[in-house]
């Protein structure tokens, strides 16, 4: 399907993606305790034991370390006041780890913010979002964007939807700038 528009990429994403998203995070709220939802979160354990697709190439034992290094943090955890203090905490604590990097860090904090109640305020830039921010021109180089910062067609999706339209219509959103260019050009 060819998409002739941001509006559309966003009705795309609605339509394809948002209820498998919000289902996954819905499924971290549910959980029993918090130490649940760090070691799930850790391991990118979801739809019942299945590993995340993001995270399918970390090896069990980095996932492991970085749940055993997190679940030492759960006071800590407990104590964050936004996604933001949460997302330093799980990369101060388990960034160091080889293997375990910005996007495994990202979808952690996300899945165990969700069992605190948590959501990011901003859209986190990792690779795959990087790569859609660029795509539509936007500094890309920053730890995050504001949603102000975006086409206003994003303003439908919540900044975890946006971070994953992002990354998942990074190629199309290219095309499309590249098409919004040409036609000014002419």
């Amino acid at each position: 399907m060819v998409l002739h528009s941001f509006k559309e990429v966003v009705q795309d994403y609605i339509a394809r993606y948002r209820d498998r998203a919000n289902n996954e995070l819905a499924s971290f709220q549910m959980l029993n305790s918090l130490d649940e939802a760090v070691e799930r979160a850790a391991r990118a354990e979801v739809d019942g034991g299945r590993k995340h697709d993001h995270q399918w190439r970390i090896p069990e034992a980095v996932l492991a370390r970085a749940g055993k290094e997190l679940l030492a943090k759960r006071a800590q955890i407990r104590k964050c006041t936004g996604f933001d203090s949460l997302i330093e905490l799980v990369e101060t604590t388990a960034g160091s780890i080889r293997g375990f990097g910005e996007l495994a860090i990202y979808d952690t904090a996300v899945r165990i913010g969700a069992r605190l109640g948590m959501e990011p305020e901003f859209v986190y830039l990792h690779r795959g979002t990087r790569k859609g921010a660029k795509a539509l021109g936007l500094a890309s180089g920053g730890k995050y964007l504001k949603v102000g910062e975006l086409p206003a067609e994003f303003t439908k999706l919540r900044p975890h939807e946006i971070e994953d339209c992002l990354c998942i219509y990074a190629k199309e959103l290219a095309r499309l700038k590249r098409a919004s260019v040409n036609v000014r050009a002419n």
